[in-house]
């Protein structure tokens, strides 16, 4: 923790926390997506693999909230996508919380996965103080190294 703190200090490294997404979650959020802005992030997220920018978080917590309440109702699988869209919304909004006031985006891990190890560790680097993975995530970790300066993982290595 300490060194990512230091290169972002220094100049160095990023200041937003980046939490991080699989194909499968960005599906569910797809399938799960009953406002038609929580669609078009969705879509963004998948298609970019990144959803960035405060005006754009605030709008995507409300319509992940929004279609949470809209979903009650339903049984079944459609109630399982509810309650993940519910889920990330308080994760969403925990992490906000906890993020003392830097910026939060959505990343999927796929685009990171797309890159050369070196190139994804420097996105990285550059973009993001701390990377939260949303759940234990398949396939290799980031290109993130212990000890190096870099972003804080708080996730399974």
């Amino acid at each position: 923790g300490g060194d990512a703190g230091g290169g972002a200090a220094g100049g160095q490294g990023g200041q937003a926390v980046a939490l991080l997404l699989d194909a499968e979650a960005t599906s569910y959020l797809m399938m799960g997506a009953l406002m038609p802005g929580l669609k078009r992030h969705s879509v963004t997220l998948f298609e970019g693999g990144r959803v960035a920018g405060e005006a754009v978080m605030d709008e995507l917590v409300k319509e992940l909230w929004e279609s949470y309440e809209a979903g009650q109702a339903f049984e079944g699988d459609m109630l399982k996508l509810t309650h993940f869209v519910g889920a990330l919304a308080a994760g969403l909004d925990m992490l906000r919380a906890a993020a003392g006031g830097r910026p939060l985006e959505l990343l999927r891990k796929e685009s990171l996965a797309s890159l050369a190890p070196g190139a994804a560790a420097k996105v990285l680097h550059h973009a993001y103080c701390a990377v939260v993975p949303a759940a234990p995530l398949p396939g290799p970790p980031p290109p993130l190294v212990p000890g190096e300066p870099g972003p804080a993982f708080f996730g399974a290595a």
